[in-house]
């Protein structure tokens, strides 16, 4: 490859992962309080920076391994504070971004099209959530990229030396990487056997590949034995089947709206189909038309029944909600919605329109490899079915068994669609996505910032409460203060979360009463796991009927999405 070439790779990537950074900086990220669940894996850093030990907690069944020795160095390197355990992530993250932006180059992706693709998932309000959080999500997505670079930089390795070089970096770096969260290791024992079986007929390729995969086994089999004898950890069954036909029904519902949530994610590369529509028989014409109909049906639908709501944008819970960036903090009271109705009904929309005219794209087109001769060594659709489709099947399954399902949890089949949409693109729609992709990653990108803006000063306000209340005498465990203080208040009381999953030592978990002083109605669902929280006064986001006004006053903050004005309040639990 030329300079030229190196350079015309290199510096769109390095554009995707400034932008990233710049993104998450505007949003004046600077919060001493956990979002979502880092709050364990910062309290894990922070054991291992100050005692030279991996301990664990008893919430996350993830082993995290590299990650967590990542942030205890950032601990140690700048003193203990949610902020540095958070900026080591970002540095993965974007390190994955620019990674990304590469792959999707190798995969003859055009540089247009790929620095597209690329911020569309950086400055997803996705991806910049969990790109400053000590969450996991962004790391596990790192370390599948690498070894997807491996294989495909195995298929393209011109000597036979050099692909059996890049198999074994390949399983290996991932037996590493999976460390961090388990479901990581299909990659060296799907993706990478998977790999070998499609180079076979390369000269010692399959030796070098059978005894990487025999390795990588041993190796992650030793890891889940020493991960399931840690005193805390959290161990899951591999398959956590449904038990009836109503917890069935629940997962495929998740199920579907997760995939549905996917689409809107890519809906900046997916809106292609729809804006140049390819129209070329009377048949498709009356494709299209029918499709139009059926927009109409689903729009009338909505806008006169207005529900079933959780089928609108953003379809799936957890990082992405109608309510903003996270499910509510674990905090009580009614928590106002971000995303209006028809807002989200517009979104939704647009995501069913670009669905099915893709899929219409594909049912009436013939893929042949009709690849301009500067694109001879793209990969052929073959080889992108050996690295992703068994990976897909395997990683939809796991999750699949799941009790729960959380958007975040799409990431890796976010980028493998993306791979799949834009080659689809290129070879039957055109070359260049069209300037209304800049718009909506511009518009996905304000809200991800702004939402995020919001999370943290919703953090910072209940912080500022929390801390009236200690200095007028009241004790850390005498405040409720949503799940992220809750569990940080059980950790540094107990040093372990209260779960029934825990195993080692035996007799850590004990049995959880239900409050005698408050309706089934006002019972906090998570309080089990931390009943060192012997609340007297909660945090809420309204004045909620379940509890009783107090002699604090409730803590305004500004927000940047509507509405603007907003407020923590202090109640007392009679």
């Amino acid at each position: 490859m030329s300079i030229e070439n190196r350079r015309g790779v290199f510096y769109p990537a390095l554009i995707c992962a400034f932008a990233l950074a710049a993104a998450v900086a505007i949003s004046h990220p600077v919060l001493e309080m956990a979002t979502c669940d880092d709050w364990s894996y910062v309290w894990s850093a922070r054991v291992l920076a100050e005692t030279g030990h991996v301990v664990y907690n008893g919430w996350g069944a993830m082993m995290l391994g590299w990650q967590l020795y990542l942030g205890a160095l950032f601990i140690k390197l700048f003193g203990f504070s949610f902020t540095a355990a958070r900026i080591s992530v970002l540095i993965v993250s974007m390190g994955t971004v620019a990674l990304i932006q590469r792959l999707f180059l190798r995969f003859g992706i055009s540089q247009w099209n790929a620095t597209i693709a690329t911020l569309t998932i950086a400055l997803s309000p996705l991806f910049l959530p969990l790109a400053y959080s000590f969450m996991s999500d962004v790391p596990c997505l790192f370390c599948l990229i690498v070894c997807f670079y491996g294989c495909v930089r195995a298929m393209q390795a011109k000597t036979d030396r050099a692909t059996a070089g890049w198999l074994v970096f390949a399983a290996l770096s991932n037996v590493l990487g999976g460390t961090v969260r388990q479901i990581v290791w299909l990659g060296a024992l799907v993706v990478v056997p998977c790999t070998t079986w499609y180079l076979r007929r390369r000269a010692g390729v399959l030796l070098a590949g059978a005894v990487a995969w025999l390795v990588s086994a041993v190796a992650i089999v030793g890891c889940i034995h020493w991960f399931n004898h840690q005193p805390y950890s959290v161990t899951e069954k591999l398959l956590s089947n449904p038990h009836t036909w109503i917890e069935l029904l629940a997962t495929i519902d998740r199920l579907i709206r997760n995939c549905l949530a996917t689409c809107l994610f890519v809906l900046p590369v997916l809106i292609g189909f729809v804006w140049k529509p390819r129209v070329s028989s009377k048949r498709m014409r009356n494709q299209y038309v029918a499709l139009c109909t059926f927009l109409v049906c689903i729009t009338m639908f909505f806008v006169l029944h207005h529900g079933p709501t959780n089928w609108l944008a953003p379809f799936s819970h957890n990082i992405v909600t109608e309510k903003g960036l996270s499910d509510g903090s674990g905090m009580v009271g009614h928590q106002p919605d971000i995303l209006p109705f028809s807002l989200r009904l517009i979104l939704s929309v647009l995501t069913f329109a670009a669905i099915i005219t893709f899929l219409l794209q594909v049912w009436n087109s013939s893929f042949r490899e009709n690849l301009p001769s500067e694109k001879a060594s793209v990969l052929p659709w073959r080889a992108l079915f050996t690295i992703f489709a068994p990976f897909t099947v395997a990683y939809f399954f796991l999750m699949a068994t799941r009790i729960d399902i959380y958007d975040r949890y799409m990431l890796p089949l976010i980028f493998i669609f993306m791979v799949v949409l834009l080659r689809v693109y290129e070879q039957q729609v055109g070359d260049r996505l069209p300037a209304l992709s800049i718009l909506l990653i511009m518009l996905f990108a304000v809200f991800g910032v702004a939402g995020l803006h919001d999370l943290f000063a919703l953090g910072r306000a209940r912080l500022t409460a929390a801390n009236e209340m200690r200095a007028k005498g009241v004790m850390r465990t005498e405040i409720q203060g949503g799940f992220e203080y809750d569990g940080w208040t059980q950790l540094e009381s107990t040093g372990y979360i209260n779960n029934d999953r825990i195993h080692i030592p035996v007799g850590a978990f004990h049995p959880f009463a239900l409050p005698t002083n408050l309706p089934s109605k006002c019972y906090f669902a998570l309080a089990e796991f931390v009943p060192a929280v012997n609340a007297r006064y909660v945090l809420s986001f309204d004045q909620s009927s379940c509890y009783s006004p107090s002699e604090f006053a409730p803590v305004s903050y500004r927000a940047w999405l509507y509405p603007y004005d907003r407020a923590v309040y202090i109640q007392k639990i009679p």
